[in-house]
């Protein structure tokens, strides 16, 4: 039984589960990590098609529905301090849920997410909870892990894609 890629249908959340025989039930909700991935795969994938003149209307319009519905998700669960839906500040996937939250912010051309200054939020935590060696170190316990996600948030770069 291998992970899947989910988005749940309505509710803007994507998440992983396990392949389950039919009429089993996902518990998994979905997290901030994931929805970020699947904001990120979006633009990247309107970028492609839009490039290969393959993007029809049909298909411009379920994009930015499943957009609209993701970052509408991001804006109710804001926060930087762990990777929502999950209460706690040093959450599982919280190093990755600032990396991708970053990756959706410079994609997207957002500076607010739900009325929040996302990168000068993360930006002030991580420099907070930096470590003496310089390192992070999140609930995973996996430094240079941890610290190759911090600097990527941090960073705050990318390359230019095409959506229109």
């Amino acid at each position: 039984r291998s992970p899947e890629f989910f988005r749940r249908p309505g509710l803007g959340v994507w998440g992983y589960f396990t392949a389950r025989p039919p009429g089993d039930q996902v518990t998994d909700q979905g997290y901030g990590s994931m929805t970020c991935a699947g904001l990120t795969s979006l633009i990247i994938a309107e970028s492609e098609l839009f490039a290969a003149k393959e993007l029809d209307d049909g298909m411009r319009r379920r994009i930015d529905s499943a957009k609209k519905q993701g970052l509408a998700w991001l804006q109710e669960n804001w926060t930087v301090r762990g990777c929502p839906p999950s209460a706690g500040f040093w959450s599982v996937f919280y190093m990755y849920y600032l990396y991708s939250l970053e990756r959706v912010g410079v994609l997207y051309g957002i500076k607010k997410i739900g009325g929040h200054d996302w990168y000068l939020e993360g930006a002030i935590l991580l420099v907070r909870t930096q470590r003496e060696d310089g390192s992070w170190v999140s609930y995973d316990e996996i430094p240079v892990l941890d610290t190759a996600f911090a600097l990527l948030f941090l960073k705050k770069a990318t390359m230019r894609v095409a959506t229109k």
